[in-house]
């Protein structure tokens, strides 16, 4: 993964600065990488911030990573900023264990055409229940079509994927082939 090429590199160099990576036809930003003193403090991608920003940036970038590009910039990361301190072996041990999930995440996406329902909730699922699979509980309403649901959701593919499986698995949502 060149990503990963890019901020070992950086972190072996005690890199402090921005890793960010934009879209090398436009230019268009995709997401950074802040880093202090060759620690990763901060993730950025989609509105979300740190671990929640790795997982999201892994789940796309393999759909992308040949239209990325990489730019450094140096700048001084300030503490209030550093939201995390992770070393390249703690940040390559999180990603390898990120892509052992969103691999599965992959396989259990379900197909666009289905439909799914959310069931009588139970209540003793309450606690069990977390805040995205709240959101996907309200998002469905009734009855809405998967494909809708990923177009038109807050949350990552990665992120409803995850909270659709956990559903599925508690029996609070059923599927139906329309």
């Amino acid at each position: 993964m060149e990503l990963l090429k890019v901020i070992r590199e950086q972190t072996n160099n005690f890199f402090s600065g921005k890793i960010n990576i934009l879209y090398r036809h436009n230019k268009r930003f995709w997401g950074h990488f802040s880093l202090c003193g060759g620690y990763v403090v901060q993730v950025q991608y989609q509105k979300c911030n740190n671990e929640r920003a790795l997982f999201n940036l892994l789940f796309d970038y393999p759909l992308i990573a040949d239209q990325l590009e990489y730019v450094m910039e140096a700048e001084v990361i300030h503490e209030k900023d550093q939201k995390m301190a992770l070393g390249f072996e703690q940040l390559a041990e999180k990603v390898y264990l990120f892509a052992q999930e969103i691999s599965q995440l992959h396989r259990f996406r379900p197909p666009s055409q289905l439909y799914l329902c959310a069931n009588r909730p139970d209540p003793s699922l309450a606690g069990i229940i977390n805040e995205e699979q709240r959101l996907i509980l309200r998002e469905i309403g009734k009855y809405t079509q998967v494909g809708n649901l990923y177009t038109s959701s807050s949350l990552s593919a990665g992120e409803l994927t995850r909270a659709l499986v956990g559903l599925r698995k508690i029996g609070a949502i059923k599927v139906v082939n329309n």
